[in-house]
C-alpha cells in the first residue's frame, strides 16, 4: 500500500490536479464575499490554460504554474538544471500512468476561500476530489479529499500542491508571507468499486 500512496501522491502532485475546466466555479460566488468577481474570472482562465496542457504528451510544461519562487527553490535545493528537473517530471508522469488511471476530478467551488497573506498576496484553497483507478487492481478505486493552493505572484495566479512536509518546508522559504496559512491534511482511501460483485 505504501507504493501505491506513493505513486498516487506523484500522480496528483504532478499533473492531476486540474484535468477538467471549473465551469462551476463561474457560477459560484467564493466563500469569502469580499473577493472579487475578476480575482475568480482570472483564477479560472489560469486553470483552463493548465487544463490544456493535460491533453498533450509534454506534462513538463505544468511546471510554468508552480510558483517562480517556488521552481526557483525546488532547482537550487535539488542541484539539477529546469531541462533536467522538466525531463524527470514526464518521466515521472509516463511511469505512473503505467500503474494508475485517473478516473475522477471535481472541485467544491461553495467552499473556494480567497484570502490575502500577511503582505497582501492574493491566494485561494481550492478542495479538490479525485478517484483513481488501479491498473493492478480493477475491483478496487482509491479516493482522496485534498486543498490545493493557488497564490499570485507578479499578477500571475500560479498552483501549488502541499501534501508533504519537505515541500511545505521549501515553500515556506520561497514564500516567507505564505508560512502561517493552514492548509487541510489531504485523505486517500482504497474502496471497493460500487459495481464490483
Amino acid at each position: 500500500m505504501l507504493f501505491v500512496r506513493n505513486t498516487l501522491w506523484l500522480a496528483m502532485a504532478c499533473a492531476a490536479l486540474f484535468l477538467t475546466p471549473l465551469t462551476s466555479c463561474a457560477q459560484e460566488t467564493p466563500k469569502n464575499q469580499a473577493e472579487s468577481s475578476s480575482s475568480l474570472v482570472d483564477l479560472q482562465v489560469r486553470l483552463d490554460e493548465f487544463v490544456i496542457l493535460l491533453d498533450g504528451d509534454n506534462i513538463a510544461a505544468t511546471l510554468d504554474f508552480i510558483p517562480p519562487q517556488l521552481l526557483k527553490q525546488l532547482l537550487k535545493d535539488s542541484g539539477v538544471t529546469e531541462q533536467q528537473f522538466r525531463a524527470a517530471v514526464n518521466q515521472s508522469w509516463a511511469t505512473t500512468l503505467e500503474t494508475i488511471t485517473v478516473e475522477q476530478v471535481s472541485f467544491d467551488a461553495n467552499n473556494i476561500v480567497f484570502d490575502t497573506s500577511s503582505i497582501g498576496r492574493s491566494y485561494a484553497l481550492i478542495p479538490l476530489n479525485m478517484s483513481m483507478g488501479l491498473k493492478s487492481d480493477p475491483t478496487s478505486i482509491v479516493v482522496s479529499s485534498s486543498t490545493t493552493l493557488a497564490l499570485v505572484d507578479a499578477s500571475t495566479w500560479y498552483i501549488v500542491r502541499l501534501d508533504e512536509p519537505k515541500t511545505v518546508d521549501i515553500f515556506n522559504k520561497a514564500y516567507p508571507d505564505m508560512a502561517n496559512i493552514t492548509i487541510p491534511s489531504a485523505t486517500m482511501e482504497m474502496v471497493k468499486r460500487k459495481d464490483n460483485p
